[in-house]
């Protein structure tokens, strides 16, 4: 274990012996929830084949016509392998477009010839270098309990500030169990089961019931912080 001040991302900095002081929290009223993501699930695996397939039938298309509501634009699927100590290599596809708009559209439409089941939902993350979209697993993980607060914080090893998460007493050790079970599997923080607010591959158990989250590129982490609080 890396410490008791270990987080989802890193960076805390200054800790007590039971993780973050709690000094300055506010009282979160957004529905957030933490779930594992579904890499590797054969229906994702489908979904993203589909629209890759898609795409490259778009892009192939000489013959003008009525542009869909919402264009993706120019969509990257990157595909990724992350190791993590002697477990199995972790694979997965980072689809990425300009906007959300055109990714949801996108992933809509690949969805009317690979569904995905019920449980398996996508999210969006607005990000730096444009929108990526992650499949998170409904039926793991938790809506974070009432009593759970966060505040700003500017840990000496981080270029910026970010917001920090601090769960109920009741969900810390549920946030513990679920970072042992995945161990070298990705995450994500949600808001409204739709946002990605963080996505990240766990290296550690978190102990203390608290996770980082960074702002996305169009805003600072006040911001995040009344987005969450208001």
């Amino acid at each position: 274990m890396a410490g008791r001040c270990a987080v989802l991302l890193l960076g805390l900095g200054a800790c007590t012996a039971a993780g973050p002081s709690r000094e300055g929290t506010i009282p979160l009223r957004a529905s957030l929830a933490v779930r594992p993501t579904a890499d590797g699930e054969a229906s994702v695996v489908r979904l993203i084949d589909t629209l890759a397939q898609q795409h490259a039938q778009q892009a192939e298309r000489t013959v003008t016509g009525a542009a869909p509501p919402h264009p993706p634009g120019p969509l990257e699927l990157r595909p990724q392998t992350e190791s993590f100590n002697d477990r199995p290599p972790l694979q997965f596809t980072t689809v990425r477009a300009p906007g959300c708009d055109g990714l949801a559209h996108a992933v809509g439409a690949a969805q009317t010839e690979a569904p995905l089941p019920s449980e398996i939902v996508p999210a969006y993350a607005d990000e730096a270098g444009g929108c990526t979209v992650v499949f998170v697993d409904r039926r793991r993980g938790f809506v974070l309990a009432p009593g759970a607060a966060a505040r700003v914080d500017a840990p000496a090893d981080l270029s910026a500030p970010s917001v920090l998460l601090f769960l109920a007493p009741e969900d810390t050790e549920v946030l513990r169990a679920l970072t042992r079970e995945q161990l070298g599997l990705r995450m994500s923080v949600l808001k409204d089961d739709r946002e990605a607010l963080l996505t990240a591959t766990v290296r550690d158990e978190i102990p203390v019931g608290v996770l980082s989250i960074s702002p996305g590129p169009d805003q600072d982490a006040q911001s995040l912080l009344e987005r969450l609080t208001q």
